[in-house]
């Protein structure tokens, strides 16, 4: 499961084709804190977000991606995945239409109830001031 989540972040923070100083920082700070990673070494946290990273610049298309996460989270788990996502494309203030695609693909795909989309939604705006 703990994988799935660094391939999420690497996902978000990689999708629009460029990986912000922002987005880097909130992938740090979740290495560092983010209970689920406790069990990582640096160097396996680097080599998941390497085996994604390849995945994304080889051009496997997103949905398969998405697909391949999923597989491997229970609901409750994606849910965390998609809140995960939301927060890295969000951290530079700004959600530009390919992270918008991908929040949606990740929400379609993992059926995300409404109400946990809306939670999410209503934190982000209220941290970033951003209308997602």
């Amino acid at each position: 499961m703990s994988k799935s989540y660094i391939h999420v972040l690497i996902l978000a923070s990689s999708i629009d084709g460029y990986q912000q100083i922002e987005e880097q920082l909130v992938i740090e700070n979740y290495k560092k804190n983010f209970p689920a990673f406790k069990e990582f070494s640096e160097e396996a946290f680097i080599d998941e977000a390497r085996s994604i990273s390849a995945k994304i610049m080889a051009g496997m298309k997103v949905e398969y991606i998405i697909n391949d996460i999923g597989e491997e989270l229970d609901q409750q788990g994606k849910n965390i995945a998609y809140a995960l996502a939301a927060e890295v494309c969000a951290s530079n203030f700004e959600i530009v239409p390919p992270e918008t695609n991908l929040l949606k693909r990740m929400s379609d795909t993992w059926k995300i109830d409404k109400k946990i989309k809306d939670s999410i939604n209503t934190s982000i705006k209220l941290r970033y001031g951003i209308d997602n």
